[in-house]
């Protein structure tokens, strides 16, 4: 078996998808099993979907596991990609459409996250969308790129709306009808013969419950969580953990963001009061 993993490494395959290979062809029927399954990491950027994405995906070797942030048609009509990232996200919506045209399970895991600290974390991603190139935000003092984030307000309001605004469009789901069970960290909804698991970014320190969630939902113990893509190990990892250090907002605007449907239903009061404890001035 290892002899074969490595030709097709030699091949050009990556590490993975040499796995996925090799066990499509030792496991055939759990293989035609779990291809009847498609699970959608479906989530806002910057929440840590990475993790389980890369958790789910070395666990579920059997089934189609894809990571994405957008789904729906409006919001694939007005985004602006370069060419590259467009090929790339076009390639893989039109695969997961092309899924859902079968008859197969859909199972979405979804993670929200401090709208707060969700925008901080975006701005060191992708400085693009608040009007400035990587390399001119490095060039900047923790200060100025304080002030970045408060003339982009949008952003705040718009990690608020996500459910609204893509969510609800590509699912017809109204997550805000059931309640997110805060002792269990966990939000359940089946509807539309579509199965979702909502957890929040927050309690992924809890790694014995969130796996536990993860094993239930996808009915498959999870060992243990991968994680990938934190903003805190890239090169920009220091200057962000000073801009989350010093960055404060003024009271009002934290208790419109924290007011909102989105804030007020993943979180109790007292998990809102702690965050505008602690980003007021």
């Amino acid at each position: 078996m290892r002899k074969y993993l490595n030709h097709l490494r030699a091949k050009g395959f990556t590490k993975f998808n040499a796995q996925k290979v090799l066990y499509r062809l030792t496991h055939i029927r759990k293989w035609k099993q779990g291809q009847k399954k498609v699970y959608l990491v479906y989530t806002p950027g910057k929440v840590g979907s990475q993790s389980i994405y890369l958790t789910l995906r070395n666990h579920l070797m059997e089934s189609n596991v894809f990571h994405i942030h957008f789904l729906s048609y409006e919001w694939l009509c007005k985004h602006d990609f370069d060419g590259s990232e467009k090929a790339t996200v076009v390639q893989q919506v039109k695969q997961i459409y092309s899924l859902l045209r079968s008859d197969i399970n859909l199972k979405i895991i979804c993670i929200v996250r401090d709208p707060i600290s969700k925008t901080i974390s975006q701005l060191f991603q992708t400085p693009k969308a608040f009007g400035i190139p990587e390399k001119s935000l490095l060039k900047l003092s923790p200060i100025e790129i304080s002030d970045l984030l408060i003339a982009h307000k949008k952003h705040f309001y718009s990690s608020c709306e996500w459910f609204d605004n893509e969510f609800f469009k590509f699912t017809t789901i109204d997550v805000y009808q059931k309640i997110f069970d805060h002792v269990e960290k966990k939000q359940v909804i089946e509807s539309n013969n579509i199965h979702a698991l909502i957890l929040r970014t927050e309690d992924l320190k809890h790694e014995d419950l969130v796996l536990e969630n993860l094993g239930n939902f996808v009915e498959k113990p999870i060992r243990r969580l991968i994680i990938g893509n934190r903003t805190e190990n890239k090169t920009t990892g220091e200057l962000y953990r000073e801009v989350k250090s010093i960055m404060r907002f003024p009271e009002d605007f934290l208790k419109q963001i924290y007011s909102s449907k989105y804030c007020q239903h993943f979180y109790t009061k007292q998990e809102v009061n702690s965050f505008i404890d602690h980003w007021k001035l």
